[in-house]
């Protein structure tokens, strides 16, 4: 489970028009967690 700041990342850079693959790989994390989170 992610900490709330990383959450917070994701929605961020999603908003900023930021790829899942890009996202995932400048968070250190699975780009399948970043789809998990950006559909919740």
């Amino acid at each position: 489970m992610l900490q709330p700041d990383e959450v917070a990342a994701i929605l961020r850079l999603k908003k900023l028009g930021w790829g899942s693959k890009t996202i995932a790989r400048e968070l250190g994390i699975s780009k399948n967690t970043v789809k998990s989170y950006l559909k919740k």
